[in-house]
């Protein structure tokens, strides 16, 4: 069958349009949901460990190792907020938390109303921690792959006081982490830490984090800070590596 020209030129003209939208729709950034979205009943288990390391040019010190076992276990979740209780090394924590979809602080409360109220800062250093176990510190704005934005991060040493960090996270890719689909982020920053001696140390922290695609979760979370501090009139450089590692089967709701 001979096609005259008018119906050649049509069907060039269709090809043509079709491939242009083929092209424009292949093009579009695919946007990813990294919303921490928890469940009533989730249970989110953790295997935790830091280590610090010392050096002031002539001798080198590193702290033993510290391991824990850190269990979120989500007791009510609705759309806009959620309730926790976390429990270290097999230890409940004596007080339900309820955040924000966000990861904002929203209530605390104290399993004994009538016992001494934690401190402010108590209370800020375990919201801190908590938004960044579960994942909420990325934020509920969608991300793209290539795309960076600024957070902050507290890093739980002890009792250190103004331990939070101007990161600048990307996210580098869409992989796979323990068979599951997960985002892989890179983050880069620095800050001021101040111990219990309040003595300042600026730190540079750089890590890489996985978040589970469907959920949120930051299924591994490894960092490491750098940092230099004047101790006793001594220049001492220090080294904090911390990794959070989610336990799949100690874990429940994914």
């Amino acid at each position: 069958m001979r096609l005259s020209n008018a119906a050649r030129r049509w069907l060039v003209i269709v090809a043509a349009t079709t491939s242009a939208g083929c092209a424009a729709i292949a093009g579009t950034p695919r946007e990813y949901d990294l919303t921490f979205r928890p469940v009533t009943g989730m249970r989110l288990a953790h295997d935790v460990s830091t280590e610090v390391t010392a050096s002031d040019g002539q001798e080198r010190r590193s702290a033993p190792k510290e391991s824990s076992k850190r269990v979120i276990n989500i007791l009510a979740a609705d759309t806009d907020s959620y309730s926790v209780r976390v429990a270290v090394n097999g230890t409940p924590v004596p007080c339900v938390l309820t955040l924000t979809r966000d990861g904002t602080l929203k209530r605390l409360s104290p399993d004994n109303p009538n016992g001494p109220a934690p401190t402010q800062e108590q209370v800020a250093t375990a919201s801190a921690v908590l938004k960044d176990a579960v994942g909420a510190g990325l934020g509920t704005a969608p991300w793209r792959v290539g795309s960076s934005r600024e957070l902050a991060l507290r890093i739980p040493v002890g009792a250190a006081k103004g331990s939070e960090m101007k990161l600048t996270a990307t996210l580098r890719r869409i992989t796979k982490f323990e068979r599951r689909r997960a985002a892989e982020l890179t983050f880069d920053g620095e800050g001021t830490i101040v111990g219990q001696d309040s003595v300042p140390m600026s730190m540079r922290i750089s890590g890489t984090q996985f978040s589970d695609v469907q959920t949120g979760v930051v299924l591994l979370s490894a960092m490491t800070a750098t940092g230099q501090s004047n101790i006793g009139g001594r220049l001492v450089n220090v080294e904090m590596k911390q990794e959070e590692r989610l336990n799949l089967r100690a874990s429940a709701g994914l």
